[in-house]
């Protein structure tokens, strides 16, 4: 399930502790959260993705 979209301009991010997206509420809690890196041009509107770069987990412990 896809709850978090970002758009770093440098090559290091900070997860934020909470955030909405799609009109819902998140907050990290423990758990094992997976993400991936799809470098992107332009306007983030516009979605110019290439193919997938990384991808890793993020292990939030209690």
């Amino acid at each position: 399930m896809r709850i978090l979209d970002l758009w770093p301009s440098t090559p290091v991010v900070k997860v934020p502790r909470s955030w909405i997206y799609g009109g819902v509420h998140y907050r990290l809690r423990p758990g094992r959260y997976h993400w991936f890196v799809y470098p992107g041009t332009g306007n983030p509107l516009q979605l110019h993705l290439q193919k997938l770069h990384k991808s890793g987990v993020l292990i939030v412990r209690a």
